[in-house]
């Protein structure tokens, strides 16, 4: 899956998008769409949710690249799909597809996860 959201990551987004009429210029709202979906389809089987984890985790990431001045990188060490966030004089590094799955994962126990890694980007 890091390799198919690495590779494809703009049509998954795109795809999320016109699906779920989200914007890429609302990163908030966008993380609530994701939320509700996730509480939705939280008692779907894994390999039934796949394709719509990575969809989201495309467009979170894309998301924040565009918020926060990013990019995806390729981790060669640990091979996975990295985006990396250039925003308040720091750099940080995300990892969509964990932050996606673990969340939808857990959904009733970290129900606010994804708000609050956005709102630590957010601090300057």
């Amino acid at each position: 899956m890091q390799t198919r959201l690495f590779v494809n990551h703009d049509s998954l987004c795109s795809r999320f998008i016109e699906k779920y009429k989200v914007s890429i210029d609302n990163t908030k709202d966008g993380i609530h769409q994701i939320l509700q979906l996730m509480k939705e389809k939280q008692d779907v089987e894994y390999d039934d949710m796949q394709g719509l984890l990575l969809e989201m985790a495309a467009y979170y990431g894309n998301s924040l690249i565009n918020e926060f001045n990013g990019e995806w990188k390729w981790d060669e060490k640990l091979n996975i799909c990295t985006i990396i966030l250039n925003s308040n004089n720091r750099t940080n590094t995300c990892l969509p597809l964990h932050d996606i799955v673990y969340s939808w994962r857990d959904i009733e126990d970290t129900d606010d996860y994804l708000l609050e890694c956005y709102g630590e980007l957010r601090v300057e």
